[in-house]
């Protein structure tokens, strides 16, 4: 929390005034952002589209980087204290959160040393990529639920596990993704596939002992997601300016 402070420590002095000097336009945009999630639910509009940009035709959200997994949940915050400060809250919030979910993704799934997992898991929350993309692009700094989704792939079809239950867990925190960072959940998808190809190749039979479980598991939790998701989905690619 104190790095998550320390990152967005120049905002505070001003934060009413101040944006990014690098990225001083999508600094703007997120602000706004959290000003239109705040409006949607104020005048209970839908969040997935817009006409108070780009009128008059509007703009359509779900295919913009629109954060509204973020932008909904705080929009009473929002609505008490501004988007400016929405923004450099959740800001810091977000660099904090996913150095702490991937501590305890590292700790009680990948490392012994809670030392190791520490260092880890900081600088998954605040590597130099990860600090320049604060300068005015929260939505790729937020990565807080990727350990999660990680964490969850690798435990399916393990002996003792209930693959019902870890495909519910996998499929909702696939859809909240969704609703946070398409391009993040893309990206780590295509890299838990690759773990698990090569697992499979060096332990053939430890991994065929899991497939039945393993796939099953993936399939319910692939079909959660996309029973949640499925109109939002469809609106990015089909609705309104799409």
């Amino acid at each position: 929390m104190l790095l998550g402070v320390l990152v967005c420590l120049n905002y505070w002095g001003d934060v009413e005034h101040r944006v990014s000097s690098h990225l001083p336009t999508d600094h703007s945009w997120f602000e706004w952002l959290f000003a239109h999630g705040a409006y949607s639910v104020q005048h209970l509009e839908n969040p997935l589209f817009s006409t108070r940009q780009n009128a008059p035709d509007g703009v359509n959200m779900m295919a913009n980087t629109s954060l509204l997994g973020a932008t909904l949940p705080l929009a009473p915050v929002t609505l008490l204290l501004g988007p400016q400060v929405t923004y450099a809250l959740y800001l810091g919030g977000a660099l904090a959160a996913t150095a702490a979910t991937s501590y305890w993704m590292l700790s009680r799934h990948l490392v012994r040393s809670r030392a190791a997992a520490f260092l880890g898991g900081a600088f998954l929350g605040f590597a130099p990529g990860i600090v320049h993309h604060a300068n005015g692009q929260p939505n790729f700094v937020s990565n807080y639920l990727l350990p999660l989704i990680v964490a969850r792939v690798l435990l399916l079809g393990a002996p003792g596990r209930g693959w019902r239950r870890d495909g519910v867990v996998l499929g909702l925190l696939v859809a909240y993704q969704i609703f946070i960072n398409e391009e993040m959940l893309l990206l780590t998808a295509l890299a838990c596939l690759v773990v698990v190809l090569a697992y499979a190749a060096q332990r053939p039979r430890a991994a065929w002992a899991r497939a039945r479980g393993f796939l099953s598991a993936l399939g319910l939790g692939g079909a959660l997601a996309l029973l949640l998701t499925a109109y939002p989905i469809w609106f990015q690619f089909n609705g309104p300016q799409s």
